[in-house]
């Protein structure tokens, strides 16, 4: 039997969704309000709607940007998705304005921008680093040395549970009650000398540690870990009794 725990967000990988506010990420957010200032400007004498057009451009991004400097870094880059299309218009809107009042500036922009395009769509294509985390060949780890009584850990339920579907009869998948606590379960298991599969997914930029051990100790205990493989986005870890 395949027993099947499913650890909550964030329970023994520190911040693993959050991005801190810096950098890049934080550049990004204020380009866009300065984007959603020129917009105001050119929505003055247009109808009332299109303060509502500016709204749902702004107001995702100044929410993360003053919870993330007032309250805690909370920063996902998903969190602009509710916001993107409406981000596309208002610069269209605001190249059209520049190429009307300042040509140059508004054709190096318009320039900038699609070369900022290509070269983004060429690094998801060509960039292992990007690529989608390899799901199936973490599935097909485990599956070359389950053994019955084995028991999985990851955050993400829903890609573990596709693929271990393509394999009928290899798996039964059992979530336990919500009573249970899957720490103690897992440590349980290994205790008995069972076995315990982690599947960590991670950020590309994500440091490697010495030993899984700084990462999952709160969780293992004194259970002994081996790195069986990297694959692209997802570490396999086996936990084993000491």
């Amino acid at each position: 039997m395949f027993a099947y725990w499913q650890l909550a967000a964030g329970a023994s990988l520190a911040d693993h969704t959050i991005i801190p506010l810096t950098g890049a990420w934080f550049a990004l957010l204020a380009l866009t309000l300065v984007i959603g200032y020129i917009a105001t400007h050119l929505l003055r004498s247009g109808p009332p709607e299109g303060w509502l057009v500016v709204g749902l451009a702004l107001l995702p991004a100044a929410a993360v940007l003053a919870a993330s400097a007032l309250v805690q870094p909370l920063f996902v880059p998903r969190y602009l998705l509710s916001s993107l299309v409406v981000t596309h218009l208002l610069i269209g809107l605001a190249l059209d304005w520049l190429l009307t009042r300042a040509p140059v500036v508004g054709r190096i922009l318009s320039i900038a921008l699609i070369g900022f395009a290509f070269v983004v769509t060429l690094l998801l294509h060509t960039n292992d680093d990007l690529q989608r985390a390899d799901w199936r060949g973490a599935v097909e780890v485990v599956a070359s040395d389950y053994q019955p009584g084995d028991v999985m850990l990851t955050i993400y339920l829903s890609p573990v549970l596709y693929y271990t579907a393509q394999r009928p009869g290899e798996f039964t998948i059992i979530k336990p009650p919500p009573e249970v606590g899957i720490a103690d379960q897992a440590r349980a298991t290994v205790a008995q000398g069972g076995r315990a599969w982690i599947l960590a997914p991670l950020a590309p930029d994500f440091p490697e540690p010495e030993t899984p051990d700084e990462w999952f100790e709160p969780t293992m205990g004194e259970a002994e870990a081996a790195l069986l493989q990297r694959l692209n986005g997802i570490w396999v870890y086996l936990y084993t009794a000491p």
